[in-house]
């Protein structure tokens, strides 16, 4: 072999390493910045958008959200988005019910989003989302990019098996006694496992849903 040739040898694996050190570094980063709960949390919020100062008392950073709800709650008036874009991260004072999923973007708490349609909603909200030209249908949901982040849009009988812990946020007022039952088995059954878990709407909801059972304290 020329040196010629163990030199471009030599910058090939160089480069290949210093690819694999990045890329391993970039894990690392990322997992290192997701902040967990020490003990699973269960709690009761009278309103769904009071889950955004929860999740930021708790310190939530890079986390996978499920949304248990009929809208994402992502509506910001275009003037409100370039005063925001301007300040960077946007202060609390912009806080409303229909944008608290959009605060919480924006303050890196989630990195991946999973918005669970009850499934009376489904057909509606499909017809909406198949027209849109912004999102894109696979393996029978949907999925958009939002504060590049990615956001699933899905049934509850779609949702994948995560291999993290998940913080959860379910606004019972949009499901019916069965569809609760079936988001409580989703965490009984170890389907998903979670360390926080925000029932907004009626108290009855979470008797409904029975978390209890699957042995963790909560609060």
């Amino acid at each position: 072999m020329s040196y010629q040739a163990i030199n471009k040898y030599i910058a090939s694996v160089a480069v290949v390493l210093l690819l694999i050190a990045v890329a391993g570094g970039l894990s690392y980063y990322g997992i290192s910045k997701r902040v967990y709960l020490p003990v699973p949390v269960i709690e009761s919020i009278s309103e769904p958008f009071h889950a955004f100062y929860s999740w930021k008392d708790k310190g939530i950073r890079g986390r996978i959200l499920l949304l248990f709800d009929r809208k994402l709650n992502i509506e910001v008036p275009a003037d409100i988005i370039n005063e925001i874009n301007e300040k960077g991260v946007p202060p609390d004072s912009y806080l409303k019910p229909q944008n608290y999923i959009y605060m919480a973007l924006r303050n890196s708490m989630f990195r991946r989003v999973y918005h669970i349609i009850p499934d009376g909603s489904w057909e509606e909200v499909s017809n909406t989302l198949r027209d849109n030209r912004l999102t894109r249908k696979t393996d029978g949901y949907f999925f958009i990019t939002h504060i590049a982040t990615p956001v699933h849009i899905l049934r509850m009988k779609d949702i994948p098996h995560l291999k993290e812990k998940v913080v959860a946020i379910i606004n019972t007022e949009k499901w019916n006694r069965e569809e609760l039952s079936g988001i409580g088995d989703l965490f009984r059954n170890h389907h998903l496992e979670y360390d926080l878990i925000t029932v907004a709407g009626n108290p009855a909801g979470q008797g409904i849903m029975n978390f209890s059972s699957k042995g963790d304290d909560g609060q």
